[in-house]
């Protein structure tokens, strides 16, 4: 008799056990699904839909890129100012918590400072340029867009001053959120 007991002791523990298992792996499931459906709606419709501001509100998502995709836009409709409001949140996110740029980030971050150098040329800030494109090669020296729109403005005209009036290079035409 007590082995029966015993055995139907053990029995309902296991089956309880299942039970609270399934119940975890359940609500763990639930969570999962839940913060895909919030960045789905947050972060990832805005930016198939080019409300990249919106998508940077997300608390889901990479709101480097989708600052940098608002500076874009704002530069491609001439709000220079915009632009280098965005682009400077955008340069911002790309720090780690120790406020350095990670390796892994540095031509992306040199790609936003040469996009807020060529906003401050367009809005007739030729030092604050000189300054952005300085940075842009400290990040990618190889960055020969932003080494050319340096040379430009640290170039003398003919009457003896630098020139501070360059058309500068458009940005490329690469692909949202990617550089």
């Amino acid at each position: 008799m007590q082995m029966q007991w015993f055995k139907n002791t053990l029995v309902n523990l296991l089956i309880g056990w299942r039970y609270r298992l399934l119940q975890v792996a359940f609500a763990i499931f639930a969570m999962v699904l839940l913060t895909a459906a919030y960045m789905w709606a947050t972060y990832s419709i805005p930016m198939l839909k080019g409300k990249y501001e919106s998508a940077a509100r997300s608390m889901l998502g990479e709101k480097e890129f989708a600052l940098y995709d608002a500076g874009l836009e704002a530069y491609s409709d001439h709000d220079y100012q915009r632009a280098i409001k965005l682009l400077g949140q955008a340069f911002t996110e790309t720090a780690n918590s120790d406020g350095e740029i990670p390796k892994s980030r540095e031509n992306h971050a040199s790609e936003i400072k040469f996009l807020i150098g060529l906003s401050q040329q367009k809005s007739k800030q030729p030092k604050q340029a000189i300054e952005s494109y300085k940075e842009a090669l400290r990040l990618n020296p190889n960055h020969s867009y932003a080494k050319y729109n340096l040379e430009m403005l640290l170039q003398p005209d003919p009457n003896g001053s630098s020139n501070q009036q360059p058309d500068g290079q458009k940005p490329s035409s690469s692909p949202k959120g990617k550089i």
